[in-house]
């Protein structure tokens, strides 16, 4: 699992996808799922939920999310919480539902300035910034790209910092 989960985490930084479904598909097929899919513990759901929806997998991203959603909630794991929250965002997003999507990444962000964490709060804004910009919005969406650009920049966070830089200069900023 700590294997799959950094071969993930790598492919995603990456932007790979497919390395992070191939990464990851050893996870699946565990047997003993307590500890697995306990929330938090072993932070995969959101990285493979992320994956599917990127390769245009939806159906399997909604049905891999709802079930850890309602597990994080009724343990009251906030960091996964917000976590399947961009993760909702961007699934609700690529289904053409921008309202869901801002709801869901407005509650991950809630959720996450009760935190210190940093780096997720970036990528929520990230996430969020480039569906406001796909999505029509662009001021909007600069606003949270620059936010993500600040926070990513102060963690030298280089590859997500490159990626804010590209979704910027799609509003028209530089």
């Amino acid at each position: 699992l700590v294997a799959a989960l950094a071969g993930a985490d790598v492919a995603a930084a990456r932007g790979e996808q497919e390395s992070v479904l191939r990464a990851l598909e050893p996870v699946l097929a565990i047997e003993h799922r307590a500890g697995v899919d306990e929330p938090g513990f072993w932070p995969w759901p959101q990285v493979f939920a992320e994956a599917l929806i990127s390769e245009g997998r939806l159906d399997e991203a909604e049905a891999l999310l709802a079930p850890h959603e309602r597990l994080a909630a009724d343990r009251g794991r906030a960091a996964m919480a917000a976590r399947l929250g961009r993760a909702r965002g961007r699934l609700e997003a690529a289904r053409g539902r921008l309202p869901s999507a801002e709801q869901a990444y407005q509650g991950a962000l809630a959720t996450l300035a009760t935190l210190t964490m940093p780096f997720e709060r970036a990528q929520v804004e990230l996430a969020y910034g480039q569906a406001l910009r796909r999505g029509g919005k662009r001021r909007a969406a600069a606003t949270q790209l620059q936010a993500a650009r600040d926070r990513f920049a102060a963690l030298r966070a280089t590859p997500f910092l490159e990626r804010c830089e590209r979704e910027l200069r799609g509003c028209g900023l530089t």
